[in-house]
């Protein structure tokens, strides 16, 4: 029997979720191992020197799953180039106050291991 009479399904109380690293954490769905980008990662690589690119974002597309109460969006962005723009779809966690909107100016570090694009925030 669980907490206050409650009855446990799976291991866990109802209502409650289990994150990628095995814990029990609030009540949002868990999001996938890998299926997104999060900002401190890319905030890291930033601060270690990883190309950076500004991009503007075209649209935003809320998924529906919260990571640690941050949305995570669907993002469709043109990079900012000298030669044409070329739409790259993203899905990253962003933070809840910091959603980006169409048409904003939002920076993009370059992951060294794989080439792919990751969220680093809004642009100044």
């Amino acid at each position: 029997m669980g907490l206050f009479g409650r009855e446990r399904k799976h291991g866990r109380h109802s209502g409650e979720r289990q994150d990628n690293a095995g814990a029990v954490t609030g009540s949002a769905p868990a999001v996938a191992p890998g299926a997104v980008s999060l900002p401190a990662t890319a905030q890291h690589m930033l601060a270690m020197g990883a190309p950076a690119t500004r991009a503007r974002i075209e649209s935003v597309t809320v998924t529906g799953y919260v990571v640690d109460q941050d949305p995570v969006v669907d993002l469709l962005v043109s990079l900012d180039s000298g030669r044409r723009q070329r739409p790259v779809p993203l899905r990253t966690v962003v933070p809840r106050i910091t959603v980006p909107r169409q048409g904003e100016a939002v920076v993009l570090v370059t992951d060294p291991s794989t080439g792919a694009y990751l969220y680093a925030g809004l642009s100044l």
